[in-house]
């Protein structure tokens, strides 16, 4: 038997997924420019930050669209530093205390800024910074 929460959480993850089936990243050229880095990004995420703008901006879409993209981003977010925490023994959470938001929010920022640039590059920066500053968390 499906209890309520398990058909309210489905429920959600339907409509997410519903409100923004047709509105995915399109940025092809992005791709094939972060194929060229040290690593393959795939995924909602592997996109360019022009992209990324276009997919969060209410004013090109749908606040409902801009709000489920912004979801699907973060989720973006959590598996490649879960990925990032998998692949490296010594490394507990790279991201210490911050948040999927406060991490997509990091990168929107960083976006603004240099637009011609990938999300995987904005976040590799961004955790190549949570080192330095020793922010990540080690085991």
């Amino acid at each position: 038997m499906i209890t309520l929460a398990k058909k309210i959480l489905y429920c959600c993850l339907v409509a997410v997924l519903s409100a923004c089936a047709s509105t995915p990243p399109t940025d092809h050229q992005a791709n094939s420019q972060i194929a060229k880095n040290s690593y393959y990004a795939q995924g909602w995420g592997a996109t360019s930050c022009r992209q990324l703008s276009i997919d969060l901006s209410t004013q090109q879409l749908t606040e409902r669209q801009a709000i489920a993209n912004r979801y699907l981003y973060q989720a973006w977010i959590s598996g490649f530093v879960s990925g990032v925490n998998y692949a490296d023994i010594a490394m507990y959470d790279i991201s210490g205390d911050t948040s999927s938001e406060q991490t997509l929010a990091w990168i929107e920022q960083h976006c603004q800024q240099a637009p011609s640039d990938t999300v995987p590059s904005a976040l590799h920066q961004l955790m190549q910074n949570w080192q330095t500053t020793g922010q990540a968390d080690k085991q």
